[in-house]
């Protein structure tokens, strides 16, 4: 019986002192390692594709970022205005260490993205990552400036690429000489840009009461953020008409230059 109990007893001890943790140290967790994240978003300027800069209509609203890696998300936004190159800055911390993706874009009034870029890049334990996303323009402000105005036109239509982007009709004997016409969304790369055809059409009363009277196309390259100053000559495929051409040849206005030389003054006789 004795010895039962003392069996009982040395069973019930070495039960609890296994389940003690007496003596031993506390377990600790590891820490995954982590690094910080220096994000710069670039944004370049937005051209015109025009003799003048009235009637911009891209304006720049909100510029987005996120960075990503597997379920990991990190968002922010920015509050933009305008057209013109800007650039924005934010630190993330404690970001894990491993490869991640970071990506930015941009939008108009209309919603409509404006720029975008991305990249791919690692964190470094304990240290500080800087991450530039260069955002170039996907489009330029286009601005169609026809001059001057015949008494026989009332439309005018621009083509991009063989598709329609603004026409505008008004009445015989305009009292204009200037026309503008506007597209906002003329797509842009970097260099060497994006080639785009661009016609215009000018139509009148001329014989019929809707005849194309001028017409006249040219190849650019658009490329983002460059103001282009380009010029398109429209040339007469109208009617002919009978008639007599005269030619006025005025000849150049010479200029005659005269040097008058001085020569030594001659020495006196004694």
């Amino acid at each position: 019986m004795n010895k039962l109990l003392s069996f009982v007893l040395l069973a019930a001890i070495g039960v609890f002192y296994n389940s003690c943790s007496c003596g031993k140290g506390p377990t600790a967790s590891v820490a995954e390692p982590t690094g910080a994240i220096s994000a710069k978003i670039f944004i370049g300027p937005v051209g015109f594709l025009a003799k003048t800069q009235a009637g911009t209509a891209i304006n720049l609203t909100k510029a987005y970022l996120e960075i990503m890696s597997g379920a990991d998300t990190l968002k922010d936004s920015f509050d933009l205005t305008g057209s013109a190159q800007q650039s924005k800055e934010k630190i993330f911390g404690d970001i894990h260490v491993k490869t991640w993706k970071a990506k930015a874009w941009t939008i108009d009034q209309n919603k409509k993205i404006i720029h975008a870029d991305s990249t791919t890049f690692a964190v470094v334990e304990n240290d500080t990552v800087g991450v530039n996303l260069n955002l170039s323009a996907n489009y330029s402000m286009f601005v169609a400036k026809i001059f001057p105005i015949s008494d026989s036109a009332t439309s005018v239509e621009v083509y991009v690429n063989g598709v329609l982007v603004a026409d505008s009709v008004f009445g015989k004997n305009a009292s204009f000489d200037t026309l503008r016409s506007y597209f906002d969304y003329l797509p842009a790369s970097p260099t060497p840009g994006t080639s785009a055809t661009i016609k215009i059409n000018v139509r009148g009363d001329w014989v019929d009461a809707d005849t194309l009277l001028w017409t006249g196309q040219k190849v650019i390259n658009v490329i983002s953020g460059v103001d282009l100053n380009e010029s398109i000559n429209l040339a007469w495929v109208g009617p002919q008409v009978g008639g007599v051409d005269i030619t006025v040849i005025i000849g150049k206005v010479a200029t005659v230059i005269v040097d008058g030389v001085v020569q030594p003054r001659p020495n006196t006789t004694p």
